[in-house]
């Protein structure tokens, strides 16, 4: 009979854990999993003792950096014939580990492992291979839709199958070296994508690690330069996705990733050169044709866009994104032709954000106040504060001038909620329009809680440099044991600009003895201090500020400017900096070479 393992490696997954082991049942019951052996890499929270309550073999095991290294810490244990590899923040449904069993059993000799389809959900609906959810399954899991992928996660126990790369591990090369056959499972995983910052920078630093290990691997620079972007390292993504493409110029998954990160960033001619040389002449690839749309349209050749965007349809598109395009370039010769296009495409995801702020707004151009009403409160409650949200929230409370009555009526409702109210504001901010911001929220009185918008008011009298009144609102705000740090830091840099420096130096040590590692305010105390003459100290502020990002291009400048004032005998530490800096893309300062170039010269 054949012996089927689970194995897997955790750390801190005493909250997850049990929902797993649950669908899994007791190994001395459930008769379809016969042993699970756990890696641990340093657990503080009771993972341990949770999997070996359930009967798991838990291997204690020093963090290596290296994901591949943990997973082959447990093919080393396990016994069984088949190992199935799972991980905590995974779901997966009985019938299918049944099923999982069962074609084990009667795998072929020639079959070296089985492929399961993972639907990684997210509501990021921007990913190019997003597909959306509909029924019980959106309302299960919370999310509007999923990222697929598929990966061998079921494979025989054999000394040669073995997993590969620091991170994004697989073991489908080691089967296909080992001249076995990989075959589809027909099993759904689920996966929800994580949004925790302490597990992205984890997965950055060992990409980073990856390609140090693997440099002339286009996967390695081309999955560095998605996380580096995911991050907002704009130059750092550039410079790996160059790399990936000169390596592997004409793939086209590294080509299509490149050019959507071309677009992202509004250098659509470069994108559009890269789309060229992937296309070929077979059958059409909806992303790359839905690229190709985006690059023209932002150019403006608005026919070929269209027909582009219609390819990727015909192609089989599934993106929100393209049927949005459609309905934005068709807005432009007939509103109410865009707003079917729209409508068509919010009846199957409801939940776009983008597709909800467009509606309201050829809506008002078609004469429908009420329908233009619903879809931006909708659009507000769904989209949250993130920052492509607030730039087009922004443009369109401005384009609303023309429209007073439904402007005044609008903002009349979101007033009597404190989250909405502080949202148009931060909109308004985003499109530079502090003075509209800090209007609006004077006219917000009377909720149960008034501080968060006397706070973004005073942010917003702070931008539109009416200091007095900023800080004068700012002051109670700052002992404020929830809003404090962001009064302080906003309280500092009005006193900045009024000249008290000593005051803004003050206001950023209270704030950074309640926040340690508020980067910024470690930045700005070390330029105060700098400017007054305490280079030495300046330094140290910013080595702390480096430590906690060691990829901010400000942070690599400064730290050039202050090793050159502090280590006159050593030009080469703050060429150094300045090399960084220049790498992370901060605009070159002449009078800093000039000056490394002098104290050379000396």
């Amino acid at each position: 009979m054949t012996r089927l393992s689970l194995a897997m490696i955790v750390r801190d997954e005493a909250e997850r854990l049990p929902s797993l082991l649950a669908v899994l049942g007791p190994l001395e019951e459930s008769g379809v999993i016969d042993e699970i052996v756990a890696v641990d890499t340093g657990s503080r929270d009771g993972t341990p003792e949770l999997l070996r309550a359930h009967g798991a073999t838990v291997v204690d095991a020093e963090w290596e950096h290296d994901f591949s290294a943990a997973r082959n810490r447990a093919l080393d244990v396990v016994g069984g014939d088949w190992v199935l590899v799972l991980d905590a923040d995974e779901a997966i449904d009985s019938k299918d580990v049944v099923r999982l069993r069962a074609l084990a059993e009667v795998a072929p000799s020639e079959v070296g492992g089985l492929v399961l389809d993972v639907r990684n959900y997210t509501s990021d609906m921007t990913h190019l291979d997003w597909c959306p959810i509909e029924g019980d399954e959106r309302e299960q899991v919370g999310h509007a839709g999923y990222v697929p992928t598929q990966v061998v996660r079921l494979f025989r126990r054999d000394p040669r199958i073995r997993y590969r790369g620091r991170v994004h591990e697989l073991v489908e090369l080691a089967i296909a070296d080992a001249g076995l056959e990989i075959r589809p499972a027909g099993v759904v995983l689920r996966h929800v994508l994580s949004r925790q910052t302490e597990k992205r920078r984890l997965y950055l630093d060992l990409l980073r690690r990856k390609v140090i290990d693997d440099p002339l691997s286009a996967k390695a620079h081309w999955e560095l330069a998605q996380a580096l972007l995911d991050e907002g390292e704009l130059e750092g993504a550039f410079s790996a996705y160059r790399t990936a493409w000169q390596i592997a110029r004409g793939n086209v998954e590294v080509g299509l990733h490149y050019a959507m990160a071309l677009n992202r960033v509004g250098r659509h001619r470069e994108a559009l050169g890269i789309i060229r040389a992937i296309r070929g002449d077979g059958p059409r690839d909806p992303r790359v044709e839905f690229q190709m749309g985006v690059a023209l349209a932002r150019l403006g050749e608005t026919s070929m866009a269209l027909t582009a965007l219609y390819s990727a349809h015909l192609a089989g598109a599934r993106s929100p994104q393209t049927y949005y395009w459609l309905a934005l370039l068709t807005a432009q010769e007939s509103p109410q032709a865009g707003l079917e296009v729209v409508e068509t495409l919010l009846a199957s995801v409801p939940e776009f954000w983008p597709g909800r702020l467009l509606r309201s707004r050829l809506a008002i151009e078609c004469g429908d106040a009420r329908v233009a009403k619903e879809d931006l409160r909708i659009a507000i409650e769904l989209a949250g504060d993130t920052p492509e949200f607030l730039a087009e929230f922004g443009t369109y409370l401005g384009q609303l001038g023309a429209h007073p009555d439904y402007l005044r009526d609008l903002l009349d409702e979101l007033r009597h909620d404190a989250t909405k109210a502080v949202r148009v504001a931060r909109a308004l901010l985003a499109v530079s329009d502090a003075e509209g911001a800090a209007g609006f929220l004077g006219t917000v009185r009377g909720l149960d809680d008034q501080r968060p918008i006397d706070l973004v008011r005073a942010i917003a009298l702070m931008r539109a440099d009416r200091h007095e009144e900023a800080k004068a609102a700012l002051m109670p705000l700052a002992e404020d044991a929830q809003f404090g740090v962001e009064a302080l830091f906003a309280l500092s840099q009005s006193q900045t600009a009024t000249g008290e420096l000593a005051a803004a130096a003050s206001s950023l040590e209270r704030l950074l003895a309640r926040d340690p590692e508020h980067v910024r305010a470690l930045v700005d105390l070390a330029g105060l201090h700098g400017n007054s003459g305490r280079v030495d100290v300046a330094e140290q502020l910013l080595e702390r500020a480096a430590a906690l990002d060691p990829n901010d291009p400000l942070i690599e400048h400064n730290r050039a400017v202050a090793a050159l004032l502090r280590h006159p005998a050593d030009p080469e530490r703050a060429a150094l900096h300045r090399r960084r800096a220049l790498a992370l893309g901060h605009p070159d300062d002449p009078r800093l070479a000039e000056a490394i170039e002098s104290q050379r010269a000396t």
